[in-house]
């Protein structure tokens, strides 16, 4: 699917329980920007989901990644959802022990989708802080 911003590809890949992987290439005048996505069950359930959300958090925060004989743990401090709030976003990153993996970021979602919870999970590069400068415009 292609959209002026980006263009959606199914993935290969998937993660476990997930109903849809999709890989997005996002357009840039300098380079090409990608992100994995991967979406879970959906329920009209809050608290099913909410546990689901809660139990994917503590699977993450255990993931390790090893680069160059280092590994690498993700973590993130859990942020407990509420059904008012339509929202919530974990992000974990591996911290500054390994300089591969800096920007690299996994996003827990839980979010509301007309009249059901779905949960998602995002892997990423983070270019920079939001507080960092950069260029103006791309060129």
């Amino acid at each position: 699917m292609a959209n002026p911003q980006a263009i959606e590809f199914e993935s290969k890949v998937s993660a476990q329980e997930a109903i849809k992987c999709r890989v997005i290439k996002y357009s840039s005048n300098t380079k090409d920007v990608y992100s994995c996505e991967a979406e879970m069950p959906k329920s009209e359930v809050f608290e099913e989901t909410s546990g689901k959300f809660r139990a994917i958090y503590n699977s993450l925060q255990h993931f390790s990644v090893e680069i160059n004989g280092i590994n690498a743990f993700f973590k993130a401090d859990f942020i407990k959802p509420t059904e008012s709030i339509k929202f919530t976003t974990i992000v974990f990153d591996a911290g500054g022990k390994t300089p591969e993996l800096k920007k690299l970021k996994i996003a827990l979602l839980l979010e509301s989708e007309m009249l059901e919870w779905v949960i998602k999970i995002q892997v990423y590069e983070k270019e920079r802080e939001d507080k960092e400068k950069g260029p103006e415009k791309d060129e």
